[in-house]
């Protein structure tokens, strides 16, 4: 009973884990009940030895017999005491191993919590994750289909100016062609001069036929419709840029690329319109210079465009939606910019917010964990004190 009582554990420390610390309370336990022992069995010695003295002289065998039973009735008054006490404290220990199992129960059942919750805040982030290339991936298959496309519409008008240019270029050559080379002597030049104003006539004999004008009307239309064709086509086209902008500044990527892109685009058609213009300029005046019939062909034109007369107004309208387009397009640009930043910024505090549930969420963890601890110090402690 000594060397227990000198080698037992100490009950408030020292512990690596729950499980040793459980392990150690129960151990202090069976060592608290054989110190109750050993104290029961002490005592009952010394009440024995005080009340019983030793004998001088052998007693005979009857009187040891019957002296116990009849002349010390407290002896056994003791000994049922001395059992309650060992009962009672019996009961308290079972008590305090039910209490020390509830609270293993509650430890078990606060660690599956964190780590649920552990577990599903990290499924949260790594979805989240997912979402988030898989969104980067779409945009960027869309950025690149609708460069592509922008890429080919390009290359299309570059090809259909160039067929213009060389065109105009191959009629102009044609016009400008020197007399000299062109005609052999002055009676082929006076053929071809009669069948010029011949043609001329013609022309002017078929606008002053009663179906002239349908024919001009007809052909006006069809000049109408293929203005309004091209500026629906140009629309649809700045609408589809548009909603590729806004769908690239969304995302928050692309915005440098795109403007370098729509500059370097500007300027090649601007380019592409110059050279154009140049070529028609040169045309008008290489027919000016050569041709012989260049007034005829001047009268002829101005009455066309005497009988056009929203040509050029169509034309002035193009130019002045073109402007319009661009405002428009620079003001939803930055609109738009301003609904990313907007959203940006939404989506920044979103994160915070769950950052801060999950930091809270982890201080509850934290603080039931400390709570789990103090009630096993507690535990440890009553017991102690009542044993």
């Amino acid at each position: 009973a000594t060397d227990r009582r000198h080698h037992r554990p100490a009950a408030d420390g020292g512990y690596s884990s729950a499980a040793d610390r459980d392990g150690s309370v129960l151990l202090v336990d069976m060592y608290n009940t054989a110190d109750v022992n050993d104290q029961l069995a002490d005592r009952l010695g010394a009440a024995s030895h005080s009340r019983y003295p030793a004998a001088t002289a052998t007693p005979s065998p009857h009187a040891s017999a019957a002296a116990p039973a009849s002349q010390h009735p407290g002896h056994s008054a003791g000994v049922a005491t001395l059992l309650s006490e060992l009962e009672s404290a019996n009961a308290d220990i079972a008590n305090l191993r039910r209490r020390v199992a509830v609270l293993e129960a509650d430890n078990k059942r606060l660690r599956r919590e964190l780590d649920s919750q552990r577990v599903e805040a990290e499924a949260l982030a790594t979805s989240r994750a997912y979402d988030l290339v898989e969104s980067l991936q779409r945009d960027q298959r869309t950025r690149d289909e609708a460069a592509v496309q922008r890429i080919r519409l390009a290359n299309t008008e570059r090809d259909l100016a160039l067929e213009r240019a060389e065109a105009l270029a191959a009629g102009t050559e044609a016009d400008a062609e020197p007399w000299p080379a062109a005609y052999r002597n002055v009676g082929e030049m006076d053929d071809d001069v009669q069948q010029v104003g011949d043609d001329v006539d013609g022309l002017l004999a078929r606008l002053e036929a009663a179906d002239a004008g349908e024919i001009i009307q007809q052909q006006q239309q069809r000049q109408r419709q293929q203005r309004q064709r091209r500026n629906q086509q140009q629309q649809q086209d700045v609408y589809e840029n548009e909603d590729f902008v806004a769908d690239s500044y969304e995302n928050g990527a692309g915005s440098d690329q795109l403007v370098e892109e729509n500059a370097v685009l500007t300027a090649r058609c601007r380019q592409l319109e110059e050279e154009l213009e140049n070529a028609r300029i040169l045309y008008s005046m290489q027919r000016a210079l050569g041709d012989p019939s260049a007034h005829s062909r001047q009268r002829a034109g101005a009455q066309l465009d005497a009988n056009n007369p929203d040509e050029d107004y169509e034309d002035e309208a193009g130019e002045q939606l073109e402007d319009g387009g661009e405002d428009e397009l620079r003001a939803k640009f930055e609109s738009t910019l301003e609904l990313i930043e907007e959203e940006a910024r939404m989506r920044d505090a979103q994160e915070a917010r769950l950052a801060e549930m999950l930091r809270a969420a982890e201080a509850r963890a934290e603080k039931a964990e400390a709570q789990l601890a103090a009630a096993s110090r507690a535990s440890g402690g009553g017991r102690r004190r009542e044993t």
